[in-house]
C-alpha cells in the first residue's frame, strides 16, 4: 500500500493487484498537472485504509481483484461512501459490464487497451462527477434503449415539473438519492418521491430503467432547453 502527501490537484487512489498495471497507471497520471495520486491499493482492504485518512477525487477500481470482488467492493461504495466517484478500469466487456457498473454506482468505464487519451478525459469527467463511457457503449446504451430524438421524447421530459427536470439532471449526471438531497436542501424520501414521479411520467417501469434512460438523454439529448432552466 502506498500513500503520498496532497496538493490542490485531483486526488486519485488507484485500486489494482498488478503491480506493472498500477505502475503504468501511476507513470501517465502523474504528467498531468492537475492529477496528484495519493495512494495505490491491490485489494479492498487496503483501499478501505486510505479512504479512512485521505478522501480522494476519485478511485480508479480494477474489477477483477485476487481477493475480492471489484464490483461489489463498487456496490458498498455506493451504500456508504456515495460521495466517492469511481472510474472502472478493466479488461471485460464494455458492451456487457459498463451498464453494470453504473448501476452499481460507478460514474464511468474504461477499457484498459484504451488510448491513454481516452483515459485522461475519463479521470478528468469523472473526477469532476460526470458520467463517462466510450462511443462504443454510447452507441449500445441507444439500441438498447432503442431511444430517438423524438418529439414524443422531448415532450416526456418537458412534461416534467421544474424540480423534477432538475432531479433528472443530476440523476443524468450520476449524482445518487442523498447526494441530490444534501444538495437541494430535501430529504431522502422528498427526493424518492419525485423519482416516482418521474418514473411514472416519462412510463418507466424501476430505478435502473430511470438511470438508463437518464444517462442516455444525456449523451444524445442532454443540452439546450432543460439544462438551461436547472440550476446545479
Amino acid at each position: 500500500m502506498m500513500l503520498t502527501e496532497i496538493g490542490q490537484k485531483k486526488k486519485i487512489l488507484i485500486v489494482e493487484d498488478h503491480p506493472v498495471a498500477r505502475l503504468g497507471l501511476t507513470k501517465v497520471l502523474s504528467r498531468e498537472n492537475d492529477f496528484q495520486i495519493i495512494g495505490e491499493a491491490e485489494d479492498v482492504n487496503q483501499a478501505l485504509e486510505i479512504i479512512e485518512k485521505i478522501t480522494p477525487d476519485i478511485i480508479i477500481l480494477d474489477l477483477s481483484l485476487k481477493s475480492s470482488n471489484g464490483l461489489e467492493f463498487q456496490k458498498y461504495i455506493k451504500a456508504n461512501r456515495p460521495d466517492l466517484n469511481v472510474l472502472v478500469v478493466s479488461m471485460f466487456d464494455e458492451t456487457i459490464y459498463a451498464v453494470r457498473v453504473l448501476e452499481a454506482g460507478a460514474k464511468g468505464y474504461l477499457m484498459k487497451d484504451a488510448p491513454v487519451e481516452d483515459l485522461i478525459k475519463a479521470v478528468q469527467a469523472v473526477s469532476s462527477g460526470r458520467i463517462y463511457v466510450s462511443d462504443n457503449v454510447k452507441s449500445k446504451i441507444m439500441g438498447n434503449l432503442s431511444f430517438r430524438k423524438t418529439d414524443e421524447n422531448i415532450s416526456s421530459i418537458s412534461s416534467l415539473s421544474s424540480r423534477e427536470q432538475q432531479v433528472f439532471l443530476m440523476i443524468s449526471r450520476g449524482w445518487r438519492t442523498r447526494q441530490i438531497a444534501q444538495k437541494l436542501g430535501l430529504s431522502i424520501k422528498t427526493i424518492e418521491t419525485y423519482c416516482s414521479h418521474i418514473k411514472d411520467k416519462l412510463n418507466l417501469s424501476n430505478a435502473a430503467e430511470l438511470l438508463r434512460y437518464a444517462v442516455q438523454w444525456s449523451i444524445h439529448d442532454g443540452k439546450s432547453e432543460t439544462r438551461e432552466t436547472v440550476n446545479i
